[in-house]
This record gives structure tokens, C-alpha cells and sequence, in this order.
């Protein structure tokens, strides 16, 4: 689900982004490959989240998309509140790198806003392609040890602009919990863009 992959990929911004202290971005209306410049110039890519082996759980706290097939929304309304975690390794080249990550977010989005320092963050995306529109707003708190964010995601699209998909609008709300476990030991895969 490309909303699931965006949002992913919102929390690994977080995830490039995180200090207690120290380094600040404060950045409107920016590129996501400008985002990605702006942490890496800060000068705290490896004092800001550490290299090792991260557990995710991300829940869906409310979701309406009112245009879909009565089954289709029973089916995505069924999985609210059923929290799914997953591990990964975030290896020393992601971390001194975030634009290997971040810049896996599609070039026809823009930040109207990316703000983290002092242990929070809030940004807010929007994406537009072949006339679909999506604004995500990603906000919480951070350590470089662990983050909480919230997601809220809104998208609208005309007739046509998804394939076998009418004109409508969804709203999908999500909870982001992760926390370092250790050091990597070989038996989660590598964090991956997308």
C-alpha cells in the first residue's frame, strides 16, 4: 500500500533525525532530498539515532474512505487497531547517509515543513501525482534510542488517477512506537527505502 510505504518512509526521516539535544532543522517548504541535506549538514547524523537492530510496531488508530466499496472499507476498518512490529537493521551507512533513505520519497512531494530538535518533530508532506493529492503530518517525540510519532494522512484522487479506482478521499490515522534492541546480529533484514 503506497500511504503504508510513505508513511514508512516519513518515520525513517524521524528515525535520521532523532537527538535529545544538539543539532536542530527547521526547514518550509523544502524537498525531500533538501531534508535529507539539512540533517546531514547539521552535523549529528551519528549522535542523532544509532546504528543497530530497531523494532517497529505501527497500529492504525482510525481510517475513513468513504468513496470505496462497502467491502473493501470493512475489510481496511478491520484492521484498525491491530498493531503490526517488525525488526530491521539500520546499518552506520544508512545512518551517515539519510539521503539513501529519504530520497526514496517521490520527487512530486514537498515538505510544507520539517522541524525536529530538543526531542520532537513535526512535519507535514504533500505529494501529487496524476491528480492524486496526499498531505501527511508526522508528529512526536524522539531519544536516539527510541520514538513515538504520529501520522495523520490524508488523500484524494479524481476518477482514473488510481487504476479500477473511483473519485473519493481516504483519511488514515497511525501510531508509530520503535526502540532500538541492540546491535544488529544478521537475523532481521537491512531497513530498506519504500
Amino acid at each position: 500500500m503506497r500511504i503504508f510505504s510513505l508513511a514508512l518512509l516519513a518515520t525513517t526521516a524521524l528515525g535520521l533525525a532523532a537527538c535529545d539535544k544538539g543539532p536542530q532543522v527547521d526547514l518550509t517548504n523544502a524537498t525531500p532530498a533538501e531534508v535529507a541535506k539539512a540533517i546531514k549538514d547539521s552535523g549529528a547524523t551519528r549522535t542523532m539515532v544509532r546504528p543497530g537492530k530497531w523494532s517497529s510496531t505501527v497500529a492504525i488508530l482510525e481510517m475513513n474512505s468513504p468513496g470505496m466499496p462497502p467491502e473493501m472499507q470493512a475489510a481496511m476498518k478491520a484492521r484498525v487497531g491491530e498493531p503490526r512490529t517488525v525488526e530491521a537493521c539500520l546499518t552506520a551507512d544508512q545512518v551517515d547517509n539519510p539521503e539513501r533513505m529519504i530520497g526514496a520519497v517521490p520527487a512530486s512531494c514537498r515538505y510544507d515543513r520539517y522541524t525536529m530538535g530538543n526531542g520532537k518533530m513535526d512535519g507535514k508532506m504533500r505529494c501529487e501525482t496524476n491528480g492524486m493529492v496526499q498531505e501527511m503530518r508526522v508528529a512526536g517525540t524522539y531519544s536516539k534510542d527510541q520514538y513515538s510519532l504520529t501520522i495523520d494522512n490524508k488523500t484524494s484522487a479524481p476518477a482514473g488517477a488510481v487504476a479500477g479506482q473511483p473519485a473519493g478521499a481516504m483519511s488514515m490515522k497511525m501510531k508509530v512506537d520503535s526502540r532500538r534492541l541492540g546491535e544488529c546480529d544478521g537475523a532481521q533484514p537491512a531497513r530498506q527505502p519504500g
